[in-house]
């Protein structure tokens, strides 16, 4: 067990939450902060990998610290952070999160994704993490290399990859590009001595497959860069169940046959805590809502909402919907949430989770992805999901184990275990006993 109290005064003040570092945090603190070597680490959700970023920023800002005083010295931009998300929803809720715990010491931080933009470089010279997507970073140093960009590029002293086993999606080719324009860059002749030539790199993932690949392909040094922590770091045990059901003549009436069985699967499991649906399709979250919200209503007395104070909070919360059908969902204690939805709507879709109002919360992958929701129950509704060829394909495992509770750290100690339920069949002609997936 290592104490906050280890880190310079300074910076003790963004670990406030808590006294002490976990389990994994300890077993790396001592590598984070004595060297700026490159590091990829894959633990379990809600296992603290969000605190090995902070610590490398701790770590890159110790640059400014008085050795005589110990005061932070802070020199605005000097020295910039990059910290990357496959989502804007992910990059947003890391913008929030980091201008509360770094705010009170002069860092500056900003976003960058397709709901934001940069008129010159110039802008950028005073901050110190920016937080962005791939493909927005990819196109930005694209287009602007010859415009002021190389100067920023050189002020690059670590680069932060959240969700790394993107890498193998089919937007992996943007981060790819990104880091290796970066990697290039930081051995030209022009740029060196400047901070990017000797960058740090940092990437964290619950579910990269080859880790020792990629930790050689960003320049960690195995054994101590490498680290793959196992289950026994989850900090909510998972307790998964796999239900079957027949077949039917197509893949539409299957659908409409899981959402027959979705009200029952939620009613059996969810012991009236925060519970998830993951869905294949923007319109099959919001028919699984619906589905849920009908049922619901016909019981008499709405399993999802405990109380008077619950129903008026949801009403009111109703009326600040855009959303005509996410008007009617949320008094039921159910919603939606999915990419057709507004920002405004998916935030108040997620403010009322977090706050435990909605209880029930069907969605597409976009809350797979990192994005902070602590629930008790999720049930992955379907193994299949259409690509974009319109082929149908079978979700990979990694998938749905990814979609599951992100992220349980926030309440832990309430949720006191999890579960999770695949509501799956085999197709006709196939055998309905569970196989490996591939």
């Amino acid at each position: 067990m290592r104490s906050v109290e280890e880190l310079p005064p300074c910076f003790q003040p963004i670990f406030s939450s808590f006294k002490y570092f976990n389990g994994i945090q300890a077993e790396m603190l001592d590598f984070i902060l004595s060297s700026a070597r490159s590091f990829v680490v894959s633990a379990p959700t809600g296992s603290g990998k969000t605190v090995l970023l902070e610590l490398a920023i701790v770590q890159m800002l110790m640059k400014h610290v008085d050795r005589a005083t110990g005061a932070f010295n802070h020199k605005p931009g000097e020295l910039k952070a990059i910290y990357m998300a496959p989502l804007k929803a992910l990059v947003q809720e890391k913008k929030e999160e980091w201008i509360a715990a770094f705010g009170a010491i002069g860092v500056v931080c900003k976003e960058l994704t397709g709901d934001t933009d940069i008129v010159s470089w110039s802008e950028l010279n005073n901050v110190d993490i920016l937080l962005t997507t791939p493909e927005k970073f990819d196109s930005i140093t694209r287009k602007n290399k010859d415009r002021g960009g190389m100067s920023f590029f050189g002020d690059c002293a670590l680069v932060m990859i959240d969700e790394v086993h993107l890498l193998g999606d089919e937007r992996g080719g943007s981060l790819e590009a990104v880091v290796s324009r970066l990697k290039v860059l930081s051995e030209k002749q022009s740029l060196r001595g400047t901070p990017l030539s000797s960058v740090r790199f940092v990437a964290c993932s619950a579910t990269v497959p080859n880790l020792e690949d990629v930790g050689r392909w960003l320049g960690a040094p195995s054994p101590d860069g490498i680290r793959h922590f196992g289950e026994e770091y989850r900090p909510v045990r998972l307790e998964t169940k796999v239900l079957g059901y027949d077949p039917a003549k197509n893949d539409w009436m299957f659908e409409r046959r899981l959402n027959e069985r979705l009200y029952e699967v939620v009613l059996n499991h969810f012991q009236s805590k925060p519970a998830l649906v993951f869905c294949a399709s923007r319109d099959g979250a919001s028919s699984a809502a619906k589905t849920l919200a009908d049922r619901a209503k016909s019981t008499g007395r709405n399993p999802f909402i405990s109380g008077q104070g619950q129903a008026e909070a949801l009403r009111e919360a109703a009326g600040r919907a855009e959303n005509r059908q996410l008007k009617l969902l949320i008094p039921h204690g159910v919603a939606f949430h999915s990419a057709s939805l507004d920002w405004s709507d998916r935030t108040l879709c997620e403010s009322l989770f977090r706050d435990r109002l909605v209880t029930v919360m069907c969605s597409t992958s976009t809350l797979s992805m990192g994005v902070n929701l602590p629930a008790f129950l999720c049930v992955v509704r379907g193994t299949r999901q259409y690509a974009v060829s319109l082929f149908l394909i079978r979700m990979w495992a990694i998938r749905m184990t990814s979609c599951f509770v992100h992220r349980a750290r926030v309440n832990i100690a309430r949720l006191r275990g999890a579960r999770c339920c695949r509501c799956a069949a085999e197709r006709a002609g196939r055998s309905s006993t569970p196989r490996a997936w591939p």
